[in-house]
This record gives structure tokens, sequence and C-alpha cells, in this order.
């Protein structure tokens, strides 16, 4: 499902309310016909999902430290590393590295670029294996011919997750199977 919008309209709050993180002041968060915010619900409806917000915190750390977050270094599963990495073609950068997944990013990932801190960000959101993927303007900070086949790849496990992806650029929207426009009063129109 792809989200577009004008900036101010409501895109991320629409998001940010999905997942949970703004309880909504009217109306009801549905899931399967239950309210989300029964007790028994919100902790199991927040583990299914993964984020990738336009800025991803990229900690002090090696590249795959970063990608499983909050894992011990013996814990993390390879072929997951490689396959998220391969996704987010965060692969190529690595190979030019000496390093590869040991490659520290230095604080706030100074070392990298804007693009490829969205990429660890995009990785870690596919390792995680949610059954729902958010993507806030996730690939915003990539050129053209990366974004597309970005986005090529993670539109490939549509039919294993649900995506929602935020974009002011229609083109980025064009592979989703539906597109939600939110307009100035707040009104969500389908467009496709």
């Amino acid at each position: 499902i792809g989200v577009k919008g004008k900036s101010g309209y409501g895109k991320s709050t629409l998001i940010d309310t999905i997942m949970c993180l703004i309880r909504p002041t009217e109306g009801k968060v549905l899931i399967n016909g239950s309210n989300v915010y029964d007790k028994n619900l919100l902790n199991k409806w927040k583990r299914t999902i993964s984020h990738v917000p336009i800025y991803s915190f990229i900690a002090d750390r090696s590249i795959k430290e970063n990608i499983a977050l909050n894992m011990k270094e013996d814990e993390i599963n390879f072929d997951k590393l490689l396959e998220s990495s391969k996704i987010s073609r965060l692969d190529e950068f690595m190979d030019q590295k000496e390093n590869g997944f040991d490659f520290k990013t230095g604080e706030n990932g100074i070392k990298l670029s804007g693009g490829q801190r969205q990429r660890i960000g995009i990785a870690r959101a596919i390792y995680n294996d949610s059954e729902l993927l958010t993507l806030d303007e996730g690939t915003s900070t990539l050129d053209n011919d990366n974004e597309k086949k970005i986005l090529k790849n993670i539109l490939s496990l549509k039919n294993k997750k649900t995506i929602i992806m935020i974009s002011h650029n229609l083109s980025t929207l064009k592979q989703c199977d539906q597109i939600l426009e939110i307009q100035k009063d707040g009104n969500i129109k389908l467009i496709n």
C-alpha cells in the first residue's frame, strides 16, 4: 500500500497510529476486528512491525551490529544478514570495504553517506522479518537507480508481508497494489 499526500497532511501520523506510537483521539485501530489497544493484543501487534524512517538510528558499531540491532554478536544469523543486505543493496557497499560487515560506522553513522545509513535501516527492517513493513520516506536519500532497485527487491516480498510505503513521489509508489492519498481535510482517497 502506498500513501501519498502533501507535507503536513498526516501521512506519518497515519503510520504512527497503525504502529501504535500515537493513540487516536477518536475511533479505533482494528486488526482483524479486534481493537489493537486491547492489553492482550498491543504488545503482540507491535512485535509484528518493522519500520524504516527517513533517518535511521545508527549506533557507533559495526554494520552487522547495526543491522541486527540489540543482538549479541554470537546470536546474529549470518544468512539473514546476507539476505537483508542484498535486498537493501548494502552488499555492494560492503564489498568495497576491507572489513565488510565489521566496518565501524562511527558515531551516528558519521563514516556513512545518507543513502548508506538508509540502506542499513532497510536491511535492519528486512532482517527482523516482521509481518508488517512500513517505510516513511524510507528511500528518499537514495539515488534514483538504487531506489528503483531496492524498491523492486522490497516489493518482491509483498506475498510474504504487508508493506506500507509513504512517499511524496508518486513514481516511488507506482509498483504498489493500492495507493491512498491523504487529502487536506484528512480524508483518505483511493487512487487506484
